[in-house]
């Protein structure tokens, strides 16, 4: 009868520290939704003393983490959760963007891979190790993953647009205006793709389309500094428009584009300097 007594009273603070964690774990969701990031930080601190063996009080400070730009920490978290469920992919894809956000393209590349092995169909762990790829500048297996996770999921605008940027690193001109044009019809209010392929315009000598392309990116977003800064550029090819081109660079400049003040300073007049 004690053994059961004391088996019952074992159990009994099981569950009570099991619901006390989870408590903790909502209550630092609550926060987290909140903008409390520190405030959740703490919450998951206080589940995880209780409950250091639950994987997922781990994925959810690392997210808050995340949110404090404290990518090394959030690696850590990452890494505990990946070593308790080492079954669970989404720790090793958050793990790589982790480690992208810090540069780590490399190993963040091999996360991927590892990711990929247990899920080979997800176009998301494709579109991600792609982009990790384009971090050291591989561009051509870039473009593989890029190609798989379209085939994965033809309909998502962010594929296209990056394999339109491995085409284009790899001179692939005309497909990557493809891409851009088939970004533009999956989310026409973005004004990124059209600046690329104006972009591609302007390296197959088509400046007419390029500055069309550019004042639709602008059109887009009037604060899209590149934009201004590129489409100055290709005005200098038009002596007579000149003071147009010294007008972007100037607007560039003065939405933080750095390369701006120097056009300013090589093309302009003095007092296109000053405010």
């Amino acid at each position: 009868m004690k053994l059961i007594i004391l088996f019952l009273l074992g159990s009994t603070g099981l569950y009570f520290q099991q619901e006390s964690s989870m408590m903790l774990l909502r209550n630092g969701i609550a926060r987290y939704h909140q903008g409390d990031f520190e405030g959740a930080i703490e919450q998951y601190n206080s589940a995880i003393e209780l409950e250091p063996q639950y994987w997922r009080y781990y994925m959810y400070r690392a997210k808050a983490k995340l949110e404090l730009k404290d990518f090394v920490g959030a690696v850590q978290d990452y890494n505990t959760a990946f070593d308790i469920q080492p079954n669970f992919y989404e720790s090793l894809t958050k793990r790589g963007a982790s480690r992208y956000s810090i540069h780590d393209f490399n190993i963040a590349v091999i996360d991927y891979q590892k990711a990929n092995e247990f899920y080979p169909h997800r176009w998301i762990i494709h579109l991600m190790r792609g982009i990790a790829y384009t971090g050291f500048g591989d561009h051509e297996n870039a473009l593989n993953d890029f190609s798989r996770a379209a085939e994965l999921q033809p309909d998502n605008y962010n594929i296209y647009l990056f394999r339109g940027v491995s085409r284009m690193n790899l001179g692939n001109l005309a497909e990557a205006r493809e891409d851009f044009e088939r970004a533009q019809q999956l989310f026409p209010e973005s004004e990124i793709p059209y600046l690329r392929s104006g972009v591609c315009c302007l390296e197959q000598g088509d400046t007419l389309g390029a500055l069309e392309l550019c004042s639709k990116a602008i059109g887009i977003n009037p604060n899209y500094a590149e934009a201004y800064y590129v489409r100055g550029k290709l005005l200098l090819a038009f002596p007579e428009r000149l003071d147009g081109a010294c007008a972007d660079f100037k607007r560039a400049d003065a939405l933080g584009y750095r390369e701006a003040y120097d056009m300013l300073n090589k093309y302009c007049d003095k007092a296109s300097l000053v405010e």
